[in-house]
């Protein structure tokens, strides 16, 4: 009976003991999955339920309907520009891991990369044929001038389509495989309102036949072209309306309201010279322009965000998160022993202000008593170059930036 009762006592006292010495952690707030900003090189799978796209330097997929997104490229180096394979199990994209663009394949889930292009040009895959066989590129070869080319994704060995002495870029095939729809000419696409003779056109070539068609050459710039809807209409993101840039000497600057039509926006081009406007956006329009290979969905970025739409309907805004992670410490610790430009001495002769990897630095002249008192003290953080620092007068500083 006593044994009993100690033994209560005990038990009772170790969990009374055991209440008392247990830690209270403050909980972390509810983490907030952000929506991926500014994310390019857009490309949806070929039946459009999936999107790749290019994401700090690194290839992710993620459903084109919204949600979370994962990688399937881990590399230091740029990777861009992803395209599927036809049955949906490779993605082909570029990357500069040896100094130039490269075409390599990963595996649509991740695994492994392999490399296709070993050229010391710059080769960057647009389009992949409808037999799974051939990737096309624009490139320069063995010529003087440009042109379209095809890698064979078995054996490596490279096939020329397209000379041009003007550039040409984003090719695709057709859904037959008969024809390569590229653009010639163009201004970068951060010019999208671009007007002028220099504005990208839109060809077709003939594989079988060697011709060459023009589908759209109004001096409007037509960028990210795709066929779509089985070969019925090409897709294109262009304008038709000149946005005012600059104004006529003497005359003033007229104010400029924009609308759908000066704004860049979707255009299906059903037949040479003949287009039809697919979007209504105003201020900033869709880039990165991708359509699935079914031909049926379209996807691009606008002002950061991802819209995917069914052809026919309206674009729908989605959004897509991803666990993002630095891949290299943002601070570096360096000893500076050289490369110091730009010296300027203040003026009571006590200071030394000079340039050093685009940045101003301070010296003392003489030295000081104390702890550090010599080093150099930093006096610009800027992304920029800032360089030929001059003394004002003891306290100013002036330089270019």
């Amino acid at each position: 009976m006593i044994l009993t009762k100690m033994c209560r006592y005990v038990l009772v006292s170790c969990l009374a003991f055991a209440g008392c010495i247990t830690p209270s952690f403050s909980q972390l707030s509810a983490p907030v999955r952000e929506p991926l900003v500014g994310a390019r090189s857009l490309a949806l799978s070929p039946d459009g339920t999936r999107l790749a796209f290019s994401y700090q330097g690194d290839i992710w997929v993620g459903s084109a309907s919204g949600g979370r997104a994962v990688p399937v490229t881990n590399h230091i180096e740029m990777d861009d520009n992803p395209i599927w394979s036809p049955d949906g199990e490779w993605i082909a994209f570029a990357s500069n891991r040896y100094g130039n663009n490269d075409i390599f394949v990963v595996p649509a889930d991740g695994g492994k990369t392999q490399r296709l292009t070993w050229h010391s040009g710059n080769d960057v895959p647009n389009d992949w044929s409808g037999d799974g066989k051939t990737i096309i590129f624009r490139a320069t070869r063995d010529e003087s001038v440009n042109g379209i080319y095809g890698v064979d994704v078995a054996t490596g060995k490279t096939r020329q389509y397209v000379l041009d002495y003007l550039a040409v870029g984003s090719p695709k095939f057709s859904a037959d495989g008969r024809k390569i729809l590229y653009t010639r000419i163009g201004f970068p696409w951060s010019r999208p309102r671009y007007q002028g003779s220099a504005a990208a056109q839109l060809w077709e070539y003939d594989i079988a036949s060697g011709k060459r068609s023009s589908w759209a050459n109004n001096g409007f710039q037509h960028l990210w072209p795709h066929y779509a809807l089985g070969g019925k209409t090409i897709l294109a993101v262009t304008t038709t309306e000149r946005t005012p840039s600059s104004s006529y000497v003497g005359k003033p600057i007229a104010k400029n309201v924009d609308n759908v039509n000066r704004c860049p926006n979707l255009y299906a081009v059903d037949a040479p010279g003949k287009a039809r406007r697919l979007t209504s956006f105003t201020e900033e329009g869709p880039r990165f322009l991708t359509v699935s290979r079914t031909g049926q969905t379209a996807a691009f970025e606008r002002d950061g965000d991802f819209y995917v739409m069914n052809l026919g309907s309206e674009p729908k805004k989605i959004s897509i998160t991803a666990s993002i992670d630095d891949k290299t410490t943002n601070e570096e610790r360096l000893i500076l022993r050289d490369g110091a430009t730009d010296q300027t001495v203040s003026p009571k002769g006590d200071r030394i202000v000079f340039t050093v990897r685009g940045e101003l630095w301070m010296v003392p002249t003489k030295k000081t008593k104390g702890p550090n008192a010599d080093d150099a003290i930093q006096l610009t953080d800027w992304e920029g170059f800032d360089e030929q620092p001059l003394f004002v007068n003891d306290s100013t500083i002036f330089f270019v930036s």
